[in-house]
């Protein structure tokens, strides 16, 4: 959501470490694979438990698919004496505008695509 109102974001840089990925997701939710060696499967659970241990491997993998990572112009640091500067010296009206044309260009392209899926549909509909 503060993305999305175009709110600079700090975010720490190994985004693995915090767990970031889906510290709300339910492991009791994910479906059995059949064949755990087929290679298309991807290697780890996108669920697990935020009450036990995060397994560092599978946390590495999923932080990169996240809006943290993915989107640009979020802000990174590794410190906190990192942070205090970055908070004093960053231009935050530029990284706002940055992200407020990011979003922009998101929600065209969006639309286009859920234009394409309904006009899709209702074609396939008239076919039968």
């Amino acid at each position: 959501e503060f993305y999305s109102m175009n709110m600079p974001l700090y975010v720490p840089f190994q985004l693995w470490r915090w767990g970031i990925y889906g510290q709300h997701t339910r492991p009791d939710l994910e479906k059995p694979t059949l064949d755990k060696n087929d290679p298309s499967r991807i290697p780890y659970s996108p669920f697990f438990d935020g009450f036990q241990p995060l397994d560092v491997e599978s946390s590495m993998f999923w932080s990169k698919y996240t809006d943290w990572a993915m989107f640009p112009h979020v802000q990174y640091f590794s410190t906190i004496a990192e942070l205090m500067v970055k908070l004093v010296q960053t231009d935050l009206q530029v990284v706002s505008a940055s992200m407020k044309s990011f979003n922009e260009a998101s929600i065209v392209q969006s639309v286009a695509v859920w234009r394409y899926v309904v006009e899709r549909w209702f074609h396939a509909e008239t076919l039968t």
